[in-house]
């Protein structure tokens, strides 16, 4: 459908904001076969544990590295993560794009230079987006960073910020107003 009509609203099929489903009809229209898709999108899917693995070494810089990468590629045994990078599922793409937000937060909150903001707080804005108009669950992660920014960033600084979060917010804003059921969330 998003091959021929680009703006469709999700929740004809699924209640999940659309970036996902747009990226691979955008993908679909270059390959055009199903399987390779798939095919691509599992070895893609291949980086996650890898991306975990920064994570993890940001966060834990003085942890050996090798308890870390088995850690981090414990993910290969997680049934959803498998079955996810087979059938090209929208949690994986969310889960690509909010790891990346986690890497440069990771490093900006281990920093000591809160005066500016940096090309580093702009990606953590963009990839946290990015995993929002994927899955609407991370949206409570902004919620959690906002905090963290107002606690280290200037009046103005934050101002500017939230000013940047706000207009990374309008598509979501007419999402919510022409498809209001994104709003829910149901637990089966």
């Amino acid at each position: 459908m998003l091959k021929e009509l680009f703006f469709v609203l999700p929740s004809k099929w699924v209640v999940h904001t659309p970036l996902h489903f747009i990226i691979l009809s955008k993908v679909y229209t270059l390959i055009e076969d199903q399987y390779l898709i798939r095919l691509l999108f599992c070895i893609i899917s291949i980086s996650l544990p890898f991306l975990f693995y920064l994570c993890l070494k940001t966060n834990y810089p003085d942890e050996n590295k090798n308890n870390l990468l088995t850690l981090a590629s414990l993910t290969f045994l997680f049934p959803s993560f498998r079955s996810g990078a087979i059938w090209a599922n929208d949690h994986i793409t969310a889960l690509f794009f909010f790891l990346l937000f986690l890497i440069f937060f990771l490093k900006w909150n281990k920093g000591s230079n809160f005066q500016a903001l940096t090309g580093n707080t702009y990606l953590q804005l963009i990839f946290l987006a990015l995993a929002v108009y994927t899955r609407q669950y991370y949206v409570l992660i902004y919620i959690y960073c906002m905090y963290v920014y107002f606690k280290k960033f200037s009046l103005f600084n934050f101002l500017k910020l939230s000013l940047i979060v706000f207009i990374l917010a309008i598509p979501g804003f007419f999402l919510i107003f022409f498809d209001p059921i994104l709003l829910k969330v149901t637990f089966n």
